[in-house]
């Protein structure tokens, strides 16, 4: 058995006949077993692990190694893209919206948004529109969708807590375009 001790998982477990010595050398494991047989284990590149992660569905390993392997933002936002698609289509809603919750700034908001534009899933779109919002990458549209949802769903606490809200002095999204939505 190969542990990951850093991101604490099996990283492969494969029968061997006893082994009597064990060495490391040329960026290669060696085994020698009893029987007087070689055997040579290489680690695989970053990239082959994460693919081979990604297709067994094994997302939450995926973004551990991305994030020790230091990668790119555009890989790691790529995989919580994928598992928010296939928190998705297994039907988990809630578990999707904080995958591409993680991803704005990459994955396009209407991707998003146009899966979750059915009634039974508007709380999980009001979830989204909020997480826009709160890192400024609201555009017009998407506040008149989020006040829109705010007012199907009832819910005019949490659209006084919005109108109302100023972070530093400003509010995250445009103040006369908030009201003439609400006027209207």
């Amino acid at each position: 058995t190969i542990l990951d001790v850093q991101n604490r998982f099996i990283a492969g477990e494969f029968p061997i006949k006893p082994i009597i010595a064990i060495i490391s050398e040329w960026g290669a494991t060696f085994l020698i077993s009893k029987a007087g047989k070689l055997k040579k284990i290489i680690e695989k590149d970053t990239q082959t692990k994460l693919e081979n992660l990604i297709n067994r569905s094994f997302f939450i390993d995926a973004i551990k190694i991305a994030r020790s392997s230091d990668c790119e933002a555009e890989i790691l936002n790529d995989i919580y893209g994928q598992y928010g698609d296939h928190l998705y289509e297994k039907g988990n809603l809630q578990g999707a919206i904080e995958q591409y919750s993680s991803t704005i700034g990459f994955l396009e908001p209407s991707y998003v948004i146009q899966r979750f534009l059915e009634a039974s899933k508007i709380h999980n779109l009001t979830d989204y529109l909020q997480a826009l919002h709160k890192v400024g990458r609201a555009s017009k549209d998407h506040t008149t969708l989020l006040l829109n949802c705010y007012t199907k769903l009832k819910h005019t606490d949490k659209l006084d807590e919005f109108i109302m809200s100023k972070e530093g002095g400003d509010f995250n999204f445009d103040v006369e375009h908030a009201i003439s939505v609400c006027r209207h």
